[in-house]
């Protein structure tokens, strides 16, 4: 008995099969192609460090800066408002001194 694949079921199976894992494989391919064309080399992230890494510095100075200059004016803010409060109580003080002096 002489097995026919090509007018049999399973031939087309086989066929279906075939052309799909060929669409695959050429699907795949073209994908890495694509995909490795963009991929980032060792050099490329070197130099990219290389160059970045003084924004990255700069910035972290630029926060510490900012943290110590806010540390100032809330240190500034607290004898500020002593300040006003000792204003406060000569002004009181200098109301009845002069009220003092006023009266007969």
């Amino acid at each position: 008995m002489k097995l026919d694949l090509e007018n049999s079921s399973q031939g087309g199976i086989w066929k279906a099969a075939a052309a799909t894992l060929a669409g695959m494989l050429a699907t795949g391919l073209s994908a890495w192609l694509l995909f490795a064309q963009e991929a980032v080399t060792r050099d490329e992230v070197l130099h990219f460090i290389q160059r970045e890494t003084p924004y990255i510095e700069d910035r972290k100075a630029i926060q510490e800066s900012l943290v110590r200059n806010h540390e100032s004016i809330l240190r500034m803010a607290d004898e500020i408002a002593l300040i006003r409060t000792q204003q406060m109580r000569m002004e009181s003080k200098l109301d009845v001194l002069l009220g003092q002096k006023g009266a007969p």
